[in-house]
């Protein structure tokens, strides 16, 4: 694996026939058994959990994301969105230990579709006990249309 200014990157890119690649700069090539993907883009890209990581895997995945003319409008959006949830993964997720990996898979169909998963390594949450972010707001709410 090669070194990207002192962070391991691997990136794993399928274009529908092998041998065509797109990224390039500090990244492990690794071209997967060709399977029949249409205009579709696929995207495999795996760091290190260090926020230091986050930069250049974005500067390396948003090329591909403009050029793919699928997101209407800004595409500023999805890369604030996706610098957030990386960052999440790496601190939330798994807890900066920079043993543990985050995965992005990324689909473009150009034009029409953009899908973003990112995936960390940490033990995760259950839902069930997040406590609403609302509750309090409905109680202040109730107790000011009760006292009007």
């Amino acid at each position: 694996m090669k070194e990207f200014e002192g962070r391991s990157m691997r990136a794993n890119v399928i274009l529908g026939t092998a041998g065509e690649t797109i990224l390039e700069h500090g990244f492990e090539q690794k071209i997967a058994e060709p399977r029949y993907a249409g205009p579709t883009l696929y995207v495999g890209l795996t760091m290190r959990s260090q926020i230091e990581a986050i930069s250049p895997l974005v500067d390396q995945l948003m090329p591909l994301i403009k050029a793919g003319h699928c997101v209407p409008g800004d595409d500023s959006h999805v890369e604030i969105a996706l610098r957030e949830a990386l960052a999440n993964a790496v601190l939330h997720g798994n807890k900066r230990d920079i043993y543990k990996k985050v995965h992005v898979s990324c689909r473009i169909h150009p034009g029409k579709e953009l899908t973003i998963v990112v995936q960390d390594e940490g033990n995760g949450f259950d839902p069930a006990k997040i406590p609403d972010p609302t509750a309090h707001i409905s109680v202040v709410k109730a107790t000011l249309d009760t006292e009007s």
